[in-house]
Parts: C-alpha cells; structure tokens; sequence
C-alpha cells in the first residue's frame, strides 16, 4: 500500500535534516583542523622570525665590532706608526723579503698611507654626519675605504648604510642588518622578508550546514596550503641563519686575531720610537740589533695590514670564499706566532 504523501516529505525532511547534520558536524571537524593547522603556521612563522631577528642583530653587532677594531687600529696604531716611520731615511730591506717594497718611500708604503687617511677621515665625517654605525659596518665588511669609483665614498647626509655610495650601498646583506629593506637578489630572498597571508578567517556560523560544510573543506584545505607556506619559510630562513652564523664566525676570528697583532704591535712601535729618539732617523747608521727593531716594526705593519685587508664579504652581500679566508687566516696567525718569539 503506497505510503501517504505527508508520511514521504517527513521521511525526505529527516533524511535531509540528517545529512545536514552530518555535514555540520564534518564542517566543524575541518573547522577544528584548519583552526590547528592556522595556529601552527602562525607559530612556525613567529619563532622563525624571532630566531632570524636575532641572529641578524647578533650579524649586525660583530660586523660592528670588527669595524669599530679596524678604525682603532688606524686611528692610534697605524697613525702613529706612519708618522715616525715616514721620518725614517736611508731604510733598505733587500736582504728581508717579507718586507721588500715596504720602505716609507715605496710605493707600497704610500698607498698604504692614503687608505689609512681615507678611512679616518670617512669615519670621522661619517660619525659627523650621525651614521657612524653605518660606517662601522661598511669597513667591517670591507678593507680599507677608498674614495672614487669601486670604493666607499664619504656620505654626508642620510642613514646607515643606505646613504653610502659605492660597493655599500648595493650590498643588500649590509643594507638588511643596517635596517633597511632586503634588496633583490640578497641571501636569494627577493623583494625582502617573505609574509605568510591569506590567513583563515572565523567560520559563518549562521549558514547552513551542507553550505558551511563546503566552507569549511575550503578553509582547510587554505590551512594546509598556509602551513606548506610556513615550512617553505621555515626551510629559507635556517639557510639565512647558516650564512649569517658564517659571516659571525669570521668577523670574531677576524677581530681576535687584529686585537692580538695590534696589542704586539702597539709594543713594537714604542720600540721603535725609542730607537728613533736615541739613535737618530738614519737607517744606515744604526747597528744590527736597532736595524732589527725597525725591520720587525714594518713586518708587523705589513702583517697588520693585510688583515685590515680581508673582505669579509662580496660585493653581492655573500660570505668571502671561505676557503681563502681560512687559508688568510692561517697565515697571519702563523706570521702572529713568529713575529711574538
């Protein structure tokens, strides 16, 4: 016997009622998992963030010390070393290969002379014009400053390492850690810091259930789509952490090893000034043992030297070959060695 029409339609608005039911309770569990989902992403962003911001403000600090080392050292050491040296006539060092074309009147000597020059006056006009920090990290990344193309002209107006002209201003690792945006191509992270978005919003809860149902499978499926996002982030950002804990590594070794030179150095000088002061400017008339103390002075200048010389980093804003730098390294600490016995 067919059933009544009325028993049909209450048959069909429980059946409907039931699938409904099922599809809000399927929309709330995809809810739940695109609202999990969310928080972790948000939280994988936010410690990434925070452990990128320090180890950029740890990066930005050593490159700093090892700047504001190389500007003591030229401002007091190196400065009075050039003054008395330059006195000294008659020097020859034919039979001293380590430092041949290192007379105060070689070539060597004199360009030596001029950076030194260049780089005090760029820091002093620099800490004028209130960028100092700017300037402490652009010669702690780079050896000496060189007005003109190719090298680091003094700024006058500005801030930080934005205002600087020359290889500075192009290197986005040193505009990033100086607080300016990433520039393209820095650390391959274009176009600056990347910015989780489209986050999920609060679910409509007045919509049906079969509606939200579809709502929801969409925003879990944004979710998922967001948390591979925040790993992708995730991965970029520990290989920016590797370099920079690179470029840390080095600017400490760097600065270790030019505090402990410029502490034997600043010895030899005094050395050398009381050679001077008793027994005149004329290399060619001092003995064997005063003649020593002049030769052992210019081979630490030498050797002082070429460390203030090492780049720490390229033009593009990457870490130095780090193979060279080791190698660098080793030599001066040897030289550092033999030079102290």
């Amino acid at each position: 016997m067919p059933l009544p029409v009325f028993l049909i339609a209450a048959a069909t608005a429980i059946l409907s009622g039931g699938y409904g039911v099922k599809k809000g309770f399927d929309a709330n569990e995809n809810m739940d998992k695109a609202h999990n989902l969310q928080k972790g992403s948000e939280q994988i962003v936010k410690s990434s963030r925070l452990a990128l911001n320090e180890t950029r403000r740890i990066s930005y600090n050593k490159i700093k010390e090892l700047g504001q080392t190389k500007v003591n050292i030229y401002i007091y050491s190196i400065k009075k070393f050039l003054q008395i040296y330059s006195k000294i006539q008659n020097v020859s060092f034919v039979n001293n290969i380590e430092v041949q074309n290192f007379e105060p009147d070689s070539i060597s000597f004199n360009n030596f002379k001029q950076i030194s020059a260049d780089t005090i006056s760029y820091f002093e006009k620099a800490s004028i014009s209130g960028i100092a920090g700017g300037s402490l990290l652009a010669i702690g990344a780079y050896s000496g400053v060189l007005s003109g193309a190719g090298g680091l002209a003094v700024a006058s107006t500005g801030t930080a390492i934005s205002s600087l002209s020359g290889v500075a201003a192009t290197n986005a690792t040193l505009a990033w850690l100086g607080g300016g945006s990433l520039a393209a191509g820095g650390f391959g992270m274009a176009g600056g810091m990347f910015v989780l978005g489209g986050l999920v919003v609060g679910p409509a809860l007045a919509i049906g259930g079969v509606v939200l149902s579809h709502q929801a499978e969409k925003e879990l499926y944004a979710a998922k789509n967001n948390k591979d996002k925040a790993l992708k982030y995730q991965a970029e950002v520990a290989t920016i952490i590797l370099k920079l804990n690179s470029i840390v590594k080095y600017a400490e070794q760097i600065n270790d090893l030019l505090k402990r030179l410029d502490e034997y150095f600043s010895k030899q000088i005094r050395e050398m000034v009381a050679v001077i002061d008793f027994w005149g400017c004329d290399y060619s008339k001092l003995d064997s043992k005063r003649k020593k103390v002049i030769y052992k002075t210019a081979l630490f200048a030498k050797t002082i030297k070429s460390v203030l010389e090492i780049n720490l980093l390229t033009e593009d804003g990457n870490l130095n070959n780090e193979l060279k730098l080791d190698e660098i390294l080793k030599k001066n600490e040897e030289m550092l060695i033999s030079l102290t016995k």
